[in-house]
């Protein structure tokens, strides 16, 4: 996970494991949380001597000598490496679609609801795979009639928020729903 020796001292971790979180925090890339999560947890067990023996006995490490992550070389063509490359491409498209997104939603309150709080009603974008064609969007002969050939189902479901006080104009408000990270501006309802 981290690249490093399996004797990696206690700097050389902390060192990866920094690389590692600049380069796969959840706010940078698509990944969930809970990778994330797992990346913090082998931190904290190769950094804690008692839960790094454990481990090491656990899955027999001991044994092991040299670089413990290290990389399977195999020798590959470079034509059939596109042609991999262009399926895995297909494939980690087709299976973001129902992850984590960020979605940005303006809000217009009246005065009252600034000063006592809201409840607001929210239609929340939503996007699932096509389940009479498996994300394909149809066959070779004929294009799925559910998704229109798009691969994907769009939809909304509606969502009540509550908005506690005090509240103020321009204030960003986030919570997550479901996979969703929500993002609310506060504006004020002018009419």
């Amino acid at each position: 996970m981290f690249d490093i020796p399996y004797n990696a001292g206690l700097d050389q971790i902390k060192s990866a494991f920094r690389k590692m979180v600049k380069k796969y925090h959840p706010d940078v890339t698509r990944l969930s949380s809970d990778d994330f999560i797992k990346l913090k947890e082998a931190f904290d067990i190769l950094t804690d001597p008692k839960r790094r023996r454990l481990y090491d006995a656990q899955i027999g490490l001991n044994r092991l000598d040299g670089n413990i992550y290290r990389k399977i070389r195999v020798n590959v063509p470079s034509e059939k490496r596109d042609v991999y490359d262009d399926v895995v491409d297909v494939f980690k498209d087709w299976l973001r679609i129902p992850f984590r997104r960020k979605l940005a939603f303006e809000l217009y309150l009246k005065d009252d609801e600034f000063e006592n709080g809201a409840h607001v009603i929210v239609s929340i974008p939503q996007i699932k795979i096509c389940p009479y064609c498996f994300g394909f969007g149809g066959t070779i002969i004929s294009v799925c009639d559910t998704c229109k050939g798009s691969g994907v189902i769009r939809y909304s479901i509606n969502s009540r928020i509550n908005l506690k006080p005090p509240l103020f104009p321009g204030q960003m408000y986030q919570l997550r729903h479901k996979n969703n990270t929500l993002r609310f501006k506060l504006r004020r309802n002018e009419r």
